[in-house]
Formats: C-alpha cells, sequence, structure tokens
C-alpha cells in the first residue's frame, strides 16, 4: 500500500463564537496543498500517488484510477462535516469515508457516505464495518437514501454529516438523506478515488461535544383514509372521490409559514411547481391536509386539497391506475427539510407464479411500504409517470 505523509499537523483552527458558546471549526483543507493528508493507493498499482491525488485552481484534484483515497492524518468523533464536491466530465463514482479504522488498505474497515453520480447519500459498509439498521450480507451491504437532490454535472454540492457518538446523519444539498447508527464512533476523514475525476473544495469540520445537540424537531406525519360519507369530505367536496385522505403534521410548526409544490415525475424527469395560494399560509401546531382525487377520465385527475384555503386542480397523467398514495418516510423529517405529504401514482408492475400461471398485476403496497423519497420512485419500482406533493416550510 502506497503512501504519502504530508504532514501530521493539522492546518488550521478557527474559534467561531456565537450567542452563548463557540464552536471549533476545523479546516481540513487549506486550499493550497494537501498538507493533514495521508495518500492511499491500491497496493497493486505502480503509479504515484501525486499523479492521482492533487491540487487544480485551488482545489483538491483526484483522478479516480487507480482507486483508493486520501485520508486525514488525525481520528475525529462527535463533529459535523462539510465537504463541497463536483464532477469533471461525466457524473461517475467517489464517496466520503467516515470513521475509516487503522490499517490501511483498498477498502478500509469504514462507513461510507456515497457520492456517486445519483447515488450521493447512500451508506455503504466496508471491511466489514456495521450498522444497526442493515443486516450485514454480501461484500457491500447498503442502506439507502430516501431522495435524490443532487445537481446536475458540472455543478457544486454539499455533503454535510453529522457524526455524534454512535449515530451518523447525512444532508445533501440541504436535504435530509440517511441516518444510520454505527458500532464505531471514532476514526480517520477519506475523499475516495474510484471511477473518475472529481474535485472537492471547502472541507472543515465543527466539533460537537457531548452537551452539544445537532438534533432539530422532528415533524412527524401521519394518514387516515376517510370515507365518502365522512364530514371532513362533504364540508370541501361535492362529488364523490376516489380516495381521500387526512395528512396530519405534528411538532412545532405552529406560526411557520409553507407552501406547497407539485412534483410531476415523467421517465425519471422532475418538474417542480409551486401551487400558488390566495394567501400566506401559516401552519397550526397540528396541522391538517385534506387530499382527494377525483377521476375525470383515464388521461386526467383533479386534486382537492383543503387545508388554510382550498386547492383544486387537474392533472394530466394516465390515471386509470393510479390511485392517491401514503409517502411515509424512512426517517424523521423536520421544517428545514421538503416534506412529501401524497403522491398519485401506481405500483410496481410484476408477475407472479400461481398454481402454474403467471399472472401479472400491479403492488402499491410495496411502494408505499419501502419508504423510499417519491423523487426515487422511478429509480425503484420504475413508475414511469406519476405525481406527488410537498410541504417546504419557510425559514
Amino acid at each position: 500500500m502506497k503512501k504519502n505523509l504530508a504532514s501530521i499537523a493539522l492546518v488550521m483552527m478557527a474559534m467561531l463564537s456565537s450567542c452563548g458558546g463557540s464552536d471549533s471549526k476545523q479546516m481540513l483543507f487549506n486550499g493550497k496543498n494537501l498538507e493533514g493528508w495521508t495518500c492511499v493507493l491500491d497496493e497493486k498499482s505502480d503509479v504515484p500517488t501525486s499523479e492521482v491525488y492533487g491540487m487544480k485552481d485551488g482545489n483538491i484534484h483526484i483522478v479516480g484510477n487507480p482507486f483508493g483515497y486520501m485520508r486525514t492524518d488525525k481520528k475525529y468523533s462527535n463533529y459535523k462535516l462539510h465537504v463541497e464536491w463536483r464532477w469533471v466530465g461525466e457524473g461517475t463514482n467517489s464517496g466520503l469515508f467516515l470513521h475509516v479504522q487503522d490499517g490501511d488498505k483498498l477498502w478500509p474497515n469504514a462507513i461510507e457516505c456515497q457520492l456517486g453520480s445519483g447515488k450521493a447519500g447512500d451508506f455503504v459498509m466496508l471491511g466489514g464495518s456495521k450498522i444497526a439498521e442493515v443486516e450485514s450480507k454480501g461484500m457491500f451491504p447498503i442502506k439507502d437514501r430516501i431522495g435524490n437532490f443532487e445537481k446536475p454535472i458540472g455543478e457544486w454540492n454539499i455533503a454535510e454529516v453529522v457524526c455524534q457518538g454512535n449515530s451518523i446523519t447525512v444532508y445533501i444539498n440541504g436535504q435530509l438523506q440517511n441516518q444510520a447508527t454505527s458500532e464505531t464512533s471514532e476514526g480517520y476523514i477519506a475523499l475516495q478515488s474510484e471511477g473518475g475525476p472529481i474535485e472537492f473544495r471547502n472541507v472543515y469540520l465543527t466539533e460537537l461535544n457531548e452537551k452539544d445537540t445537532i438534533a432539530k424537531d422532528s415533524i412527524t406525519l401521519s394518514y387516515d383514509l376517510l370515507k365518502n360519507d365522512d364530514p371532513k369530505i362533504k364540508d370541501c367536496i361535492e362529488e364523490e372521490p376516489q380516495y381521500a385522505f387526512d395528512v396530519t403534521l405534528k411538532g412545532k410548526i405552529n406560526g411557520a409559514p409553507y407552501k406547497l409544490y407539485q412534483v410531476h415525475v415523467k421517465e425519471g424527469k422532475a418538474e417542480r411547481t409551486e401551487i400558488k395560494q390566495e394567501k400566506i399560509c401559516t401552519a397550526d401546531s397540528i396541522q391538517h391536509f385534506l387530499f382527494a382525487s377525483i377521476m375525470e377520465s383515464k388521461e386526467s385527475v383533479r386534486i382537492i386539497c383543503n387545508h388554510q384555503t382550498k386547492n383544486d386542480w387537474k392533472i394530466t397523467i394516465p390515471s386509470y391506475q393510479c390511485i392517491l398514495m401514503e409517502t411515509y418516510p424512512a426517517i424523521k423529517q423536520t421544517k428545514e427539510e421538503t416534506i412529501p405529504l401524497i403522491a398519485f401514482t401506481e405500483g410496481e408492475r410484476g408477475t407472479w407464479e400461481r398454481n402454474g400461471f403467471t399472472l401479472e398485476g400491479i403492488d402499491y403496497c410495496g411502494v408505499r411500504d419501502a419508504k423510499i423519497h417519491p423523487s426515487r420512485w422511478f429509480e425503484k419500482f420504475h413508475i414511469k409517470d406519476y405525481v406527488y406533493f410537498e410541504i417546504e416550510f419557510q425559514q
């Protein structure tokens, strides 16, 4: 295994004062050279590490081949890590290694926050590492992220990772993506070479102590499927709906202004549109949204949403096999995230063997119960045309 031991010392430390206390911010990358980092390549490679890891226009530039990683010289625990990255040319593969253990090798014992194009935020268990949420099967067990919030190839993305005790929480471009409980709570931090050119900048961490809390107030989301004779429906809808749900948000949201968005996903491409309101909407401490679907034809549906105001709009979509369906989140949501409320969609198409016959059908429950962010339903379930609705609280 080749190593380039640049320096033992960290680049710099700055203390940032805030109301009632101070944060310890450590710049892991100084913007000039790779001091404070150890560069590692596959032991089978005879390529010098300097040809793989270097500087370009003030950024860390990693070629991507041969495989390997550059890690900090120092181990860390209890921190909030900030890393920005972008692809040079096409989007390929890379990762952010957390809690890297001693013994440099191609696949160290570490938790990888995947940065691979289209997969940023997945957790990958490397070198025998384990998390409580996933059974360790195979060489690289994976815990899927809940959504896809990456920016177009060539633009800068931001990964923020909070490691506090054994807990790891990942945000991609400000959106909560994944959470896990690791067996380890300390280790090196590493940037991976795997696949193609990638650049990094603004790599720093903020230390947390045991009294610090970075957990934000969570919001719970619940659903109540309503019968057609329910007074909630009769109060706002004249027609008989196909489906109707009372969607309830609970949390510290009282008085928080919000906006609603419609996201139409077609062949994996999402078009997000703000739903215009007659007035500024502010949430109650327990906020209800009544969503109802009314079929107009095989190609169109009306969606009605009754909340602080009433919305009624028509959607052109192959609707004859679509239903109004819950979007249960896989992890806790907060006011800082955009929260999917409900979707109008079909399920996953598949075949089943029964008594010697091959039956074709649509699985709706499997999509709902997978607890995957609806932005990924085309990727995971091959649903080609669907709509979901989300709420965004205004800061």
